[in-house]
This record gives C-alpha cells, structure tokens and sequence, in this order.
C-alpha cells in the first residue's frame, strides 16, 4: 500500500509545559546507572551512557520526553538499564554485592568501605523510586495534554502518523496480528 505525503510531512507533534521537565528527570534517572563486571563489560555499557548522552545533547525536549515514557515502560527499562547494571541487579536481589569481586565493581565504589558501597546503592535505589513516581506522574498530565489538544485538530486521520500506523495495522491483520489502540503521539 502507498500514499501520497504532504511536502510538510504531516506528521504530528504535540509540544506540551511537561517536556522539559520529563527530559530532566530523565537525564537525572540516567545518572544513576552503574554497572559491575570486568573491564570490557563496564567499558562497552559506558559506551551506551555517553550515547545517550550525545542524543540527549541534541534533542528537543519533547523527544526526550517520549524517550522518558518509554523508559518507564518494561522493554524501555531493559533498554535504559541494559546488563549489568548494579543498582537494579541489587535491587531485585540477582546480584549481592559481597559476591562480586572489588575490580567488577563501578569505579565509584571501589576502594570504599561496604558499608559506604551499600549506602550509596540505597541511596540510588531510593532515588530511583522517587524520579520513576514524579516521571509517572509527569507523564499521565502529558498524556491527557496532549489528548486535548488532538480533539482540536483536524484531519488528523490525514495525518502521516496515522496513515503510518493504519498501514502497518492493515499489514499486521493479514499476519492475525490485532492492534487495538491508535498511533501514539
């Protein structure tokens, strides 16, 4: 199936007051990953954070905020978080840190006590918790914002978001596959 798109793209994007907050809180969740094992492992996840860091770097706030929604899902914690991460690891008790060798350790909490290794992961862990609630929340206002502001616009079955989606719904029905909810915006 093809279909003509509008030299302006038609595509939608709803700017909402709750973006650049989401984006900081974000970035803040972001800043508490750690992650254990040896050398080549740390060095390959740190590789991951300093690439979102550049894509933070460069986009809007409304982009952040949606990569934000994601990451509260499960599949967007499994992306923001990856393997190896200590704080979820310890968190969801996979991992302890008595049985991880000092060296496997992030670099933050090497050469300190355990007891300031385990403060500073209950600390992560209880801040984590808190920015994931303020995000949740963030996130349902946006939400309904940005449902307002759909009811106002026109033709949004024209839009390219919409004929994207009803496009891949069509295809994915001839699969016996079935979505039920529109495009997300």
């Amino acid at each position: 199936r093809s279909f003509d798109v509008d030299q302006q793209g038609s595509a939608v994007a709803v700017v909402t007051p709750f973006d650049e907050e989401l984006a900081k809180l974000s970035a803040t969740l972001d800043s508490t990953r750690l992650f254990f094992g040896d050398k080549s492992t740390r060095d390959a996840n740190q590789a991951k954070v300093e690439a979102s860091d550049k894509l933070r770097a460069v986009a809007a706030p409304s982009v952040q905020a949606r990569r934000a929604e994601f990451n509260l899902t499960v599949s967007g914690q499994r992306n923001l978080l990856g393997e190896n991460e200590l704080v979820s690891a310890v968190e969801e008790g996979s991992v302890s840190l008595d049985d991880l060798p000092e060296e496997h350790l992030p670099a933050a909490l090497q050469d300190v006590s355990e007891d300031e290794r385990q403060e500073t992961l209950d600390g992560l862990i209880r801040q984590r918790r808190d920015i994931v609630k303020q995000m949740q929340s963030l996130s349902e206002e946006r939400t309904a914002y940005i449902n307002e502001e759909l009811k106002k616009k026109e033709d949004l079955d024209e839009s390219l978001d919409y004929r994207l989606y009803s496009t891949v719904k069509e295809q994915a029905a001839e699969k016996g596959l079935e979505y039920k909810s529109g495009p997300a915006y």
